[in-house]
C-alpha cells in the first residue's frame, strides 16, 4: 500500500480544494488543516467487513485466551465446569449448547473489533489531496460549486515526519478477523488498509492521503492545524465563479514576497465536444479579470474562440 518514497514525491504535485474563505485563509496563515478520522466524510470511513467464523470462536474458546473466561460464562450458566478437561468434556458431549454460547460471542467479538480499530485510528491524522486540479465534481462539492480554489503544493522539503498512500478503491470492503486482532504488526497493516481503502464511486477524486500520528490532547480537536512552508505551495487554480472581492484578497496575498514563485491558473471550457475543463495559466498582474475572461469564453460561439 505504502506509495510515496522520497524521490517519487519530489516528481509530483497535489491539490486541495477548498472554498474561497478556507483557501485564503490556508495562504495567508501558510496552515493546512488535517482531519480526525471522526470529522471524513465518507460515512463508510474505518468499517470493516468482520470475517469472524464459528471455528475461529470455538479454537480460542478451547485451545487460545477465551478458555478461562467461557468457563466462567458456563458456570454462571449453571454447568459445572470446574477445570480444562470438564470443558473439553462438555464441547463433545453438548455441542449444540457449546456452539449456541460460542455464537454469542460473536457480538462481543465485533465490539472488540470496532473498539480497537476505532482507538487506533484515533491517533491518525488524514490530509487529503489529489493529482487533478481540473476535476468537474470535486470543483462542485469541495469548492462551493466553482466559486473556490485549488492549491497546489510541493512537499519537496516537508517539515513533517510522515507517509504519503495513494488510496485504494474497492468494490468490497477490508476484512478483518480474530486473527488479525491478535497480531500486532498485521493490526498495524489493516489499519493502514482501512485509512487508504474507499469504495469505488469515489474513484474519480485520485485521492493521496498523508497520515500524521497525532498526541493524546490532539485527538480531542475536530480540527488540527499544521504549518507549512510558502514554498510548499506552487500553485493556485481560480474557480470560474470565484468572487471578484475574493480575488482581490487573493491578489494581495499572492503580492507578498513570500509567494512570488507561485504560478496561478485559470480553468477554461474545452474547445473540442466534451465536458472537461482546461487549465490557463494567468498573468498574476491580471487576476483582478480573470472573472470577465471567464465569462466571455463561456458566452462565446466555438468558432470564435
Amino acid at each position: 500500500m505504502l506509495l510515496a518514497k522520497e524521490d517519487s514525491l519530489k516528481e509530483t504535485k497535489y491539490y486541495k480544494y477548498r472554498d474561497a474563505k478556507c483557501g485564503l485563509k490556508l495562504l495567508r496563515e501558510c496552515k493546512i488543516k488535517v482531519s480526525t478520522p471522526k470529522t471524513l466524510n465518507d460515512i463508510y470511513e474505518l468499517f470493516p467487513f468482520p470475517e469472524i467464523e464459528l471455528k475461529e470462536i470455538t479454537d480460542e474458546i478451547l485451545f487460545g485466551k477465551w478458555k478461562n473466561g467461557f468457563m466462567i460464562h458456563l458456570n454462571e450458566s449453571g454447568y459445572a465446569i470446574g477445570n480444562e478437561d470438564d470443558l473439553y468434556s462438555f464441547y463433545n458431549e453438548n455441542r449444540e449448547v457449546f456452539t449456541e454460547k460460542a455464537k454469542g460471542l460473536k457480538k462481543i467479538v465485533l465490539d472488540s473489533i470496532s473498539e480497537t480499530v476505532q482507538g487506533m485510528s484515533n491517533y491518525t491524522a488524514v490530509f487529503s489531496m489529489t493529482t487533478n486540479p481540473t476535476q468537474n465534481l470535486m470543483w462542485a462539492y469541495y469548492a462551493d460549486g466553482y466559486r473556490g480554489l485549488c492549491i497546489g503544493f510541493d512537499f519537496k522539503e516537508f517539515d513533517y515526519n510522515t507517509t504519503l498512500y495513494k488510496v485504494n478503491y474497492s468494490n468490497n470492503r477490508p476484512k478483518i478477523s480474530i486473527k488479525t486482532l491478535k497480531d500486532k504488526k498485521e493490526l498495524d497493516s489493516k489499519i493502514i488498509e482501512l485509512m487508504t481503502t474507499k469504495a469505488k464511486h469515489w474513484e474519480h477524486e485520485e485521492e493521496y492521503r498523508f497520515l500524521f500520528n497525532i498526541d493524546e490532547a490532539e485527538t480531542k480537536k475536530d480540527i488540527i492545524l499544521l504549518d507549512i512552508k510558502p514554498k510548499n505551495v506552487c500553485e493556485a487554480y481560480l474557480g470560474p465563479k470565484i468572487r471578484k472581492e475574493d480575488l482581490k484578497e487573493l491578489k494581495s496575498i499572492l503580492d507578498e514576497a513570500r509567494y512570488n514563485h507561485i504560478k496561478v491558473f485559470g480553468i477554461d471550457f474545452d474547445t473540442n465536444n466534451t465536458y472537461d475543463f482546461i487549465p490557463k495559466e494567468i498573468d498574476r498582474e491580471k487576476i483582478l479579470e480573470y472573472n470577465k475572461q471567464f465569462e466571455q469564453t463561456r458566452l462565446m460561439p466555438r468558432f470564435l474562440r
